[in-house]
Parts: structure tokens; C-alpha cells; sequence
């Protein structure tokens, strides 16, 4: 049973819809309700925001946990910042422009404000799920390899993989070269483009704002062709939270 709180002061109105969206995981809508109960001028700030979503007593929320919920948000937008940071009279970094609200309102705001926002591949994670797509593929490449398994081991097919496998091709009375592996450089390039929505130079700053070892693994699924559109826009928002986090200006 439900008991629906009667309250007469001191409340917020939510949307179900809000509450209800699948396309969020539970920490993401339970940090927008949150940000909707502060007042219209309050600002929001990363770092004090992972204390606010933290239980009293235990270490704060993560940044990975907190680039995660902001990417749900805004690829579903709930959520938009300022791709330029406010820089002060006196020389100093000011704070970037949040806008947090139902998505209707947020793309209002925006446009009244007139504000350049900050790249995001949004509708990434929509129409199929990835799960369904993974599913799929899994169940191609497992028919495929079946097929080779309930096959004898001494058949026509199977001794000239074995064959195929154990000799290199000969054409023109020539072994044939093995395709050398492209430089990290050249992959790392493409990548920078992805991460940038073509703009080698945007993407190249996001790039560098990554730890070294999210660089190595996005260099490493781009050269294999796993990297998706879902995995750049994680690692775009990533880049751009740990630039509003202390590297590239204070908060």
C-alpha cells in the first residue's frame, strides 16, 4: 500500500514522467529530483554535488559514477551545459552554465539564452537497445562456428582452413605481406574526430583530458572497430567533466 504525504509547505512538484523514464537508471533520476528541489538561482557544482548525493558517514559518489548519471541526463535532455567556461575581469576561470529541468523547458532556456552548449551525441543509447543488438550478433557468430564444429575433422572444408591458417597465401610466386598495424597516432586521430563530432581540434582537447589508460582503451576499440557511439559520448561527457573538475579552470 501506498500513503501519498499530504504536505502544505516546503515541497516540489516532480513529473512522473520524470520518475518513470527508463532511459534513466534510478541514481540518475533520484539526482535530477534532487537538483528540481533547489531553488531557481542555485548553482550547480560538480564537486559539491557528489557530497549531496553521498550517505551521510561513507565516501562520496565517484567521478565515473557521476560522468555517467550527467551523460544519461543529458543525452535524454534533462541536462545541458555551456561548452565555454566564464572567465572573470580579473583574469580568473568562473563556472560553467548548468540548465537541468524537464527536457522542453531545458531547450527553451537554451535558446533564450542563446548559449553555445557543449557537445553531446544525444539519442545515442535510443531506438535499439545495445543489449538486443549484442544479442543478435552473438547468435550469428555462434550459428557460424556451429556449423564448423559439427563438421568431421577430416573434411575438405576443414583441412583447407587448417591449411589456410598454417601457410600463408603464395600469389605470383610471391608470399603475400602482412598488413602492418596502423600507428596509435592514426587511430588516435579518428578517435579525436568521433570525440570532437568532426572537429579534430575540439576532439583532441577532450582526448587529452582523459586518463591515460581510458586514452589506451579507446585506441585500443577503435583499432579492433568496437568503439561505439555509445562508448564516445560516455568518454565525451568523461572529458568534459574532468575539465570542469580542476583541469582546465576551478568550478
Amino acid at each position: 500500500m501506498i500513503i501519498r504525504p499530504r504536505c502544505k509547505s516546503n515541497y516540489i512538484l516532480i513529473p512522473n514522467a520524470l520518475l518513470n523514464d527508463k532511459r534513466l537508471s534510478a541514481d540518475t533520476r533520484a539526482m535530477l529530483a534532487l537538483l528540481f528541489s533547489k531553488p531557481k538561482g542555485w548553482q550547480l557544482r560538480p564537486r559539491p554535488l557528489r557530497k549531496l548525493l553521498s550517505r551521510e558517514g561513507e565516501a562520496e559518489v565517484g567521478w565515473t559514477r557521476l560522468r555517467r548519471m550527467f551523460s544519461e541526463a543529458t543525452a535524454a535532455g534533462y541536462m545541458a551545459r555551456s561548452w565555454k567556461q566564464q572567465h572573470e575581469q580579473n583574469g580568473t576561470w568562473g563556472k560553467y552554465e548548468y540548465f537541468v529541468g524537464m527536457p522542453d523547458d531545458v531547450l527553451r532556456a537554451v535558446q533564450k539564452e542563446n548559449v553555445e552548449l557543449a557537445p553531446q551525441s544525444c539519442g545515442a543509447r535510443q531506438d535499439q537497445p545495445r543489449a538486443e543488438n549484442d544479442f543478435t550478433n552473438h547468435k550469428e557468430r555462434t550459428s557460424k562456428k556451429t556449423e564448423l564444429i559439427n563438421e568431421s575433422p577430416s573434411s575438405p572444408r576443414i583441412q583447407t582452413l587448417r591449411r589456410d591458417q598454417r601457410e600463408p597465401s603464395i600469389e605470383a610466386g610471391e608470399r603475400s605481406v602482412q598488413r602492418r598495424p596502423e600507428r596509435p597516432e592514426v587511430v588516435q586521430q579518428r578517435v579525436a574526430v568521433r570525440l570532437g563530432s568532426g572537429d579534430a581540434e575540439t576532439g583532441w582537447l577532450l582526448f587529452g583530458a582523459l586518463s591515460p589508460s581510458h586514452r589506451d582503451q579507446l585506441t585500443a576499440m577503435e583499432r579492433q572497430g568496437r568503439l561505439g557511439d555509445a562508448e564516445v559520448v560516455d568518454a565525451r561527457s568523461a572529458a568534459i567533466l574532468a575539465q570542469t573538475s580542476g583541469r582546465g579552470g576551478r568550478l
